[in-house]
């Protein structure tokens, strides 16, 4: 036979309680894990503007996954190789990058950042050209705890819409 225990409204309350303060600590931890994401995506995407402004080739080969598809404004689509030796010819460089409107999201080991740079491009070695771009930057965390670009898509914006 089943033997009945007496409950009580003080335990009941206590489990609840208990129960109730154990999801409230996994939500936070939950919470600060999420906020660390996004500051560490924060960072990759600092370290990556900095990386094109210096031409830094190893840092943008550690930054870039293998699988990069990298979407120009004008439609053009290069891989990590074709960009990386685009910058390292000289056919493209990063003269000038403002960054504005950044928004940054965290997915469990997935980062997206949108982001609107204004900057100066110098093209096919010579060619210097102010735009205002927005960029859509997709992070993933790699199996050694480094965020990794492996997509950008780039729209570039005419003046007026730049201004706003």
């Amino acid at each position: 036979m089943c033997e009945r225990v007496p409950v009580t409204i003080a335990g009941v309350f206590g489990r609840i309680a208990w129960t109730l303060a154990v999801a409230a600590a996994l939500q936070t931890s939950a919470i600060a894990a999420h906020a660390d994401e996004e500051q560490d995506v924060r960072a990759a995407e600092a370290a990556w503007t900095r990386a094109l402004l210096s031409a830094d080739l190893p840092a943008l080969d550690s930054l870039y996954d293998d699988d990069l598809v990298y979407v120009h404004s004008s439609g053009a689509i290069d891989s990590k190789q074709t960009l990386l030796e685009s910058i390292r010819s000289g056919a493209l460089r990063f003269k000038t990058m403002t960054q504005r409107n950044v928004r940054v999201r965290s997915y469990g080991g997935v980062g997206v950042v949108n982001a609107l740079y204004n900057l100066v491009l110098e093209l096919r070695r010579g060619t210097v050209t102010p735009m205002s771009i927005q960029y859509l930057t997709v992070y993933v965390k790699d199996g050694s705890g480094r965020w990794r670009i492996v997509t950008q898509q780039t729209t570039r914006l005419p003046a007026a819409a730049a201004n706003q």
